[in-house]
């Protein structure tokens, strides 16, 4: 990688981990309005949505970086306002693990879809030869958000077994979990697929002006290169 796309690396993700701090952080004004929806003791989030979008434009260590930013936000958040579900997120591996793998997933995800040829760089579609075709972003959109879901409360399991104090609050609040699951789940996944992939396609112009040397190839670190 040449210092200008390093460089330009560096200013996206800064640039997205100052969109997620704003979004998540406790106190930003931004928090209960945009960045987390509480209705009593359910929460929407849209704090995925500029992990996906990172790792998507500038690949998995973009998404992980920004991934870790939205753990920052959650450990913080559970700790000055420990409500409800939020209480689980004082466990650090809750508040940072799966939304780091999430920036992880939501950057590898498009390679794996452009080797299989089926939708990616290869579509017919127009943008697809910018970059990734909106079909691997919907995808990717997705299946991260939905993976994000799952480990989420996949640690809420793992935790709920090993630790008698977390297994105690689990099982009092076993029907808010399931409450979470039925209703936040396909709204966060739709949102999600709707805004990246208006966004992604946004900022298509945006990366027009790079070489054609990297352009929508995987880089170097395993990122893709829009």
């Amino acid at each position: 990688m040449n210092r200008n796309m390093r460089v330009r690396k560096l200013v996206v993700m800064a640039v997205f981990v100052a969109i997620e701090l704003m979004l998540g952080m406790p106190g930003s004004p931004l928090q209960r309005t945009v960045g987390l929806i509480q209705v009593g003791v359910l929460a929407a989030t849209t704090l995925h949505i500029p992990v996906i979008l990172a790792a998507l434009l500038e690949g998995p260590w973009a998404g992980m970086v920004v991934g870790g930013a939205f753990g920052l936000c959650s450990f913080l958040g559970a700790l000055t306002n420990p409500v409800g579900l939020g209480v689980a997120f004082q466990n650090p591996v809750v508040a940072f693990v799966p939304r780091i793998i999430l920036g992880l997933v939501a950057g590898l995800l498009p390679l794996l879809l452009k080797k299989m040829k089926r939708i990616g760089a290869n579509s017919k579609n127009a943008s697809a030869k910018r970059g990734l075709g909106m079909g691997a972003v919907g995808i990717t959109t997705g299946v991260s958000t939905l993976l994000h879901t799952a480990m989420v409360f996949g640690t809420f399991y793992f935790f709920s077994v090993f630790m008698p104090s977390f297994s105690l609050w689990v099982k009092q609040l076993n029907p808010v979990l399931y409450v979470v699951l039925l209703t936040n789940t396909l709204p966060e996944i739709v949102l999600a697929i709707v805004v990246v992939t208006a966004l992604y396609r946004a900022l298509q112009p945006l990366y027009r002006n790079l070489p054609k040397a990297t352009y929508g190839k995987p880089t170097k670190e395993g990122g893709v290169a829009p």
